[in-house]
């Protein structure tokens, strides 16, 4: 598992969906009713009795729902006699009887009479390397101070009676979104051995179903494969599906989940698996018998990260995590003896990760020891775990590699090279080379090439840059690669590449329901934004006759149709996408991708979303969002910057935007802004900015060295309290991360932190963009208090605008990820959407 402070995922294909990683909504907005507390209470806690969910009717029996109950219907603070927890608070009652027709007039825009919130001042004096400065909202980092949870409370009711005028595009957002999915998806069968797996989130649910049927290898020929699966996942044929796992069950439960691991033995007889169950992002190990149908109960195991089987026997390892939650050491358990797990391996580097995996063969569990620049891997036998360990190679400084095993040789992917000898060189890409196990030594390692390589072959791929996903190809005999493929015009795709016949095939494409792309019929959030949807986009008949009133992006392949130089089901017809090289402000060339609608002017008075990252060397994610469809159908220019920190040029571009060189990606970021506006995309008072956790660091400081670039922004669950942060050890990511933002107990590294931390450089004085603002309260990655910290210090520095309110929103539940149901994030997907389109709009 990487443990990072990584940004939300936010994905809308196929593959994310069966995960169940969804990004996880806030709660539909509340609002007090007219009437006495006391009423208010009884006729909450009627409704959850009388129609809730088994989880809501769960809730009435924790003391925290009542005490966030009390909150809502105006108690500003409960006693702290009372003793209740903030852990696991709801973040709101819901709407209840509520008329919003009245929220939508032109009165009162913005509701101009709510004043926000102010957090109270604490003084708390801190010192380093010389420096002393006061951190007066220090005190909203205590999770147990009952005066936080009345705060972020008051906050969200701010934020939700600001953006209630809103709730009629809210509603109309979330009913295009949900219009667009399938009523049922399920991702194609993919042969394990005799079994045939597949995954399908049923109609009208939220999570992934896992499920299987045992088939006759014998008889069933590779190419037949696609016309079984779906004859055998057919809706008719039900009855025969084993079910391997229904998250919808454990979510009714308990209201949520989120699932971690999903491990089958190699016998395909247990199941062991992983889910979160709070949102803290500590899972508990269960492991299923299939052929009892039944949980273990006594296999059950707490706070499990990582967990691999062992190719004999009941036998598995798992990964637990120290103190600061990092995984640490791998244990061992047989389920056939009482004997006491045996500790295998430990790891007490504080800025590393350990995790298990396994070769695909079988042969040789893998203990990855990773920091965020090096890596170390150790040789387990399968039949054996708890036998002797090897060390491929002994771990080095900046060097990274990775391991699998076929026929006595390990394949290694890294990037060291150079010759044979003590000194150690790396380079900004990967190479392939193998070593015997036999002779486990760097200077072991051979160049692949000759005979391996000649039977290298293309497969065609989309003309803009697309994501290439591998599907779980569990069958380490196979000759068919599964891999999913994604652009920004291109639903979702999977496909397989048979590696014998050298061909590939079309199995399945994500269906997109119910486009309309004429919004001219349509009310818009408000008078001006549909005069400007009017005069910008012209209708389908107009701008392309082959633009459908309705697109279905999935057919029907029968047993795959093959790959050629075109794709039948993309959206380039409907939706340009255009790469272009950015001069950043020490020249170099930023990579950046746009996308808007084919029929949209581009004379410079278009609205436009500004995406970022650049962390952790991570890729912007560029795969196809239906969701996004709602911007890009009115008329909005959707860019994603490529700044440096990411991971789109090589090692080289992660290390030119991290450390000492963090701020190369802030101007990265703004110079893309620019090409916006000089090449007429946008109009230069109609960018809005989005970040998520580490792109929050991103857009918030581009946001404090031009104050004025942004008209709007939206940081999800940022990390923009850096400098504090990295300054506290005790947090469990912090150490690990030094090699990203730097050890600031060295001085020049905090000096350089501190000069762009956004929470430590806001200006006074000047008056800040329109903020939506998001954190979780059981966030482990990024503490809710940061984004806290940072809209109480923005509201006391800068000049306050009301046509530029700055909103913050706390999920009191969920963790960094959210949640993971397959239509809860179209809720909070509206949400900000409509922040950003009434934005644009004024």
């Amino acid at each position: 598992m990487s443990m990072a402070r990584s940004r939300t995922h936010t994905l809308s294909s196929t593959a994310a969906l069966i995960k169940g990683k969804l990004q996880c909504p806030s709660f539909p907005p509340s609002r007090s009713l007219h009437l006495p507390i006391s009423a208010q209470i009884s006729a909450i806690v009627q409704t959850k009795l009388c129609t809730g969910k088994p989880s809501d009717r769960a809730l009435l029996h924790r003391p925290i729902w009542f005490s966030n109950l009390l909150l809502q219907c105006g108690m500003p603070w409960l006693p702290s006699s009372l003793g209740l927890s903030c852990r696991g608070v709801s973040s709101s009652i819901g709407c209840l009887n509520s008329d919003v027709s009245d929220l939508n007039s032109e009165e009162g825009r913005w509701n101009a009479g709510v004043q926000p919130p102010r957090a109270p001042r604490r003084s708390f004096l801190r010192a380093e390397h010389g420096l002393s400065w006061d951190d007066p909202y220090h005190w909203l980092s205590n999770s147990s101070d009952p005066a936080v949870l009345e705060y972020l409370t008051r906050e969200n009711r701010y934020a939700d009676d600001v953006m209630a005028r809103t709730l009629r595009l809210q509603q109309e957002l979330e009913r295009e979104m949900v219009n667009r999915m399938p009523k049922e998806l399920s991702a194609p069968g993919e042969r394990w051995g005799p079994w045939l797996y597949c995954a399908r989130v049923p109609e009208g649910k939220d999570y992934a179903v896992y499920l299987r049927k045992r088939v006759d290898e014998s008889v069933i020929p590779a190419a037949s494969w696609k016309a079984f699966s779906e004859k055998a996942f057919g809706r008719r044929s039900n009855a025969s599906e084993e079910v391997l796992l229904d998250l919808n069950e454990i979510a009714e439960q308990y209201g949520y989940v989120q699932l971690g691991m999903f491990k089958l033995s190699q016998d395909h007889r247990l199941v062991a698996y992983t889910v979160d169950l709070t949102g803290e992002e500590v899972f508990t190990l269960f492991v299923k018998d299939l052929a009892t149908g039944k949980v273990i109960s006594h296999q059950k195991i707490e706070g499990v990260i990582g967990v691999e089987w062992a190719s004999k026997g009941y036998s598995l390892v798992y990964t637990t995590p120290d103190a600061l939650r990092r995984p640490s050491r791998v244990f061992y358990r047989n389920f056939t003896c009482g004997t006491d797990d045996v500790l295998v391996f430990e790891e007490k580097d504080p800025q590393r990760f350990v995790d298990v995996t396994r070769t695909k063969d079988w042969s040789y569990i893998l203990i990855n020891v990773n920091s965020k620049t090096s890596s170390e891997v150790f040789l387990i036998q399968s039949k054996n775990p708890t036998g002797a360990i090897q060390r491929v190679e002994e771990r080095q400084d900046n060097v990274q590699y990775f391991v699998e095993h076929h026929e006595g040789y390990l394949y290694i992917l890294t990037n060291r090279s150079g010759p044979k000898e003590k000194e150690i060189t790396v380079t900004d890409s990967y190479r392939l080379v193998r070593c015997d196990v036999r002779g486990l030594s760097f200077n072991n390692w051979q160049k692949i090439g000759g005979k391996l390589l000649s039977s290298f072959w293309t497969v065609p791929l989309p003309n803009s840059t697309c994501i290439v996903t591998p599907g779980a190809n569990s069958d380490f005999n196979s000759t068919v690669l599964r891999i999913e493929v994604s652009s920004p015009t291109l639903p979702d795709a999977t496909l397989d590449i048979d590696l014998s016949l050298k061909r590939s095939r079309f199995l399945q494409q994500l269906q997109i329901c119910g486009s309309d792309v004429s919004y001219v019929q349509r009310s818009g959030a408000n008078k001006h934004e549909e005069t400007f949807v009017k005069n910008r986009l012209q209708t389908a008949a107009s701008a392309d006759e082959s633009h459908p009133s309705e697109i279905i992006c999935r057919k029907d392949y029968g047993g795959g149709t093959e790959v050629q130089d075109t794709w039948p089901l993309d959206m380039s017809s409907r939706y340009s996408c255009n790469h272009f090289e950015v001069t950043s402000q020490d020249y170099a060339r930023i990579p950046l991708t746009v996308v808007h609608s084919k029929s949209l002017r581009m004379d410079g008075l278009n609205p436009a979303l500004l995406m970022g990252y650049g962390a952790y060397g991570e890729v912007l994610e560029l795969g196809f969002s239906a969701d996004r469809m709602s911007l890009l159908d009115r008329g909005w220019v959707l860019a994603f910057a490529h700044v440096r920190g990411g991971g789109e040029l090589g090692k080289g571009w992660h290390d030119s935007g991290k450390l000492l060189q963090k701020k190369n990606s802030f101007h990265d970021l703004l110079a893309c802004g620019d090409f916006l506006v000089e090449h007429k995309f946008v109009h230069p008072k109609k960018i809005a900015g989005w970040g998520e956790s580490a792109g929050g660091l991103l857009v918030a400081a581009a946001a404090n060295i031009r104050p004025d670039f942004f008209r709007a922004i939206v940081l999800k669950v940022p990390f923009v309290d850096v400098c504090n942060t990295m300054l506290d050890p005790s947090l469990h990511l912090t150490v690990h991360e030094y090699d990203e933002w730097g050890n600031p107990s060295e001085v020049n590294t905090f000096q350089y932190i501190r000069s762009y931390s956004p929470y430590d450089n806001i200006n006074g004085g000047v008056c800040y963009p329109a903020m939506l603002v998001t954190a979780a309260f059981n966030d482990t990655r990024v503490g809710y208090w940061e984004a806290a910290k940072y809209i109480a210090r923005l509201r006391e520095a800068h000049l306050y605008d009301t046509n530029k309110p700055l909103l913050f929103k706390t999920r009191l539940q969920t963790g960094h990820f959210g949640e993971g149901g397959r239509y809860q994030h179209l809720k909070e997907t509206a949400y900000d959407f409509s922040f950003l389109i009434e934005m644009m709009f004024e």
